[in-house]
């Protein structure tokens, strides 16, 4: 039972319950089998809490921290435990349950018990022929009814700890202790699993093989050697092949994947930062909203043209790396001693990203080496100035790219509008349509602002003049897209 005192600190709310907590950080909360009156939970600090079977059923728990509480038989179902921290977690099963699933067995047998002696008097035999007769045949049936009401899911709370239907994304489960815990239809994406103990310390990670049959789990998480590579983060062990497998929505941050083959691999929404793939084969791999960041590709082997341009690389690492474009597999730079200057990588991925772009709506796309050899050799950038209107075109070979020198147009939106339109027209020129050079323009605007405060200023003035009759309607239009796109509000 949970302590009285215990409980009415915590019907107070969140905020009361975390001072308290503060300021008393040696004791130990005990909610054991509470019921909860209130549904948001979010933040709240639950370490080291005694908290077995409580229900939290539909409850809002996002952010909240569970780190080392004990949650054997409490019941998650249904709830937001996105980002909450369950590092060093005990969860299972509690005495309560067990004593309840023994009542329920022992009902099943009582039951055929009875039904025995229906036979029996049906038959006008002693109960003891008709168990005789009908025992083993009804025992198997009773076994039956069991293992059917015991894996329905109203009942399954009884087994462990629920997380069924819940949502818990980007959830932390570092060093939980997991034993019967039913993940069924969880949302389960980007949760940190490394050196989560599944069913115990007595059983080792690699025979760890049917743990779907005790945990329920959802989705790519049912395979041995993506658990595997979620605990213990080394993806070059005696595994090392994750070829076409479903890597998508996994943290499978600081991952050693040195020489693994992952060709093919769906690496989308996953979080792969700090990981470790020099040597590594990336070819033909999904990067939809894939997190790099930090990463060493130093030696591997990689097709640009599978990059989407939602993947993240901030700060990544790499001295060479081979490019597969097609049948051809090539090393960059050529130069067998040279090596990618610091950042250089880093912003080559992302100006081919920008550069393509730009060719999909102007020209097919040029081969991929000479695309990265013009950016090595850096021979491919000029500035004009014609009209007095700043422009960068990156030569592609197809086509050019035009990146406008926002920073310094005039807040002045009449005076700045001149500069606008010139840059309109020369993206017209390189086949762009004027709806696609506005959006172009109005993106960039936006991007602009988003990274520094003065280009934001200078929206806010600009959106200010709108009804300036003397700027065309055009560049009112590219404004209002960029100020739409900021969340600037309009005037």
């Amino acid at each position: 039972m949970a302590k009285i005192r215990h409980l009415e600190v915590f019907n107070r709310g969140v905020e009361e319950w975390n001072r308290w907590r503060e300021k008393e950080p040696n004791t130990i909360p005990d909610l054991t089998g509470a019921n909860f009156k209130h549904n948001n939970f979010a933040g709240i600090d639950f370490t080291k809490a005694d908290l077995r079977d409580c229900d939290f059923r539909a409850k809002n728990l996002s952010k909240a921290n569970f780190s080392k509480a004990n949650i054997c038989g409490c019941d998650f179902r249904n709830s937001n435990c996105q980002n909450a921290d369950f590092s060093e977690v005990l969860a299972g099963q509690t005495f309560k349950q067990q004593a309840i699933l023994v009542l329920m067995a022992g009902g099943v047998g009582l039951l055929g018990f009875g039904f025995g002696g229906v036979i029996a008097r049906s038959l006008a035999v002693s109960r003891s022929l008709a168990l005789s007769l009908f025992g083993a045949s009804w025992a198997e049936f009773a076994g039956a009814i069991l293992f059917k009401i015991l894996n329905h899911e109203e009942i399954r709370k009884f087994t462990g700890t629920s997380f069924a239907g819940a949502c818990l994304d980007r959830a932390k489960f570092i060093k939980a202790k997991l034993h019967k815990c039913d993940f069924s239809r969880a949302s389960i994406v980007q949760v940190d699993w490394e050196y989560t103990q599944f069913e115990g310390d007595e059983i080792s990670l690699k025979d760890q093989v049917s743990l779907e049959n005790h945990f329920n789990f959802p989705n790519n998480m049912q395979l041995r050697e993506i658990r595997l590579l979620c605990i213990t983060r080394k993806g070059n062990n005696d595994i090392s092949s994750f070829e076409n497998l479903d890597l998508s929505r996994l943290n499978i941050a600081n991952v050693n994947f040195e020489n693994s083959i992952l060709q093919g691999a769906n690496l989308n929404s996953s979080i792969l930062r700090n990981g470790n793939l020099r040597g590594a084969d990336l070819s033909g791999i999904s990067t939809k909203n894939t997190d790099f960041s930090g990463a060493d590709f130093t030696g591997s082997c990689i097709e640009i043209h599978n990059i989407s341009p939602d993947a993240i690389f901030n700060n990544v690492k790499c001295d060479y790396l081979y490019l597969v474009d097609k049948d051809k597999k090539e090393r960059m730079p050529k130069d067998k001693n040279a090596m990618f200057k610091d950042g250089e990588f880093e912003e080559m991925l992302n100006s081919l990203s920008r550069i393509d772009d730009a060719n999909a709506t102007i020209s097919p796309p040029t081969n991929v080496v000479n695309k990265i050899e013009r950016f090595i050799m850096n021979d491919n950038r000029t500035i004009n100035t014609g009209g007095g209107s700043y422009y960068e075109s990156i030569n592609t070979g197809g086509g050019s790219y035009i990146q406008g020198d926002y920073i310094n147009m005039s807040q002045d939106l009449s005076q700045a509008a001149a500069q606008i339109q010139n840059l309109l027209e020369q993206l017209q020129k390189r086949g762009m349509t004027v709806d696609a050079a506005q959006e172009k323009v109005a993106q960039d605007l936006a991007d602009e602002a988003q990274n520094t405060s003065t280009m934001k200023d200078k929206l806010v003035k600009w959106g200010q003049s709108l009804g300036d009759a003397t700027v065309s309607d055009v560049v009112k239009g590219v404004v209002k897209l960029a100020i739409r796109s900021v969340g600037i509000p309009l005037p």
